[in-house]
């Protein structure tokens, strides 16, 4: 394999080289629009930020989660 550096938001990210692994975010998530190999490094969504969560592992939400009826950001439940 080769190594690649990871992206930060702004720079471009998704299935960009011939390597097998995607190139990834440093500090976001990957935007790719359907049907297109190569996206977008974005900000993680903040809060109750409006969210796809339409794929199995999404990070859009950072450390919380996409609530796929609500489409909506979740943050991960605060200790006791």
């Amino acid at each position: 394999g080769v190594c690649t550096a990871w992206n930060k938001v702004g720079g471009p990210c998704g299935g960009m080289t011939a390597a097998k692994e995607a190139l990834r975010c440093i500090g976001g998530w990957c935007d790719v629009p359907a049907g297109s190999p190569v996206g977008v490094c974005r900000d993680f969504r903040k809060g109750e930020e409006g969210c796809v969560g339409d794929v199995f592992l999404d990070f859009e939400c950072g450390a919380g989660r996409c609530d796929r009826l609500m489409h909506k950001c979740i943050s991960p439940c605060a200790p006791p």
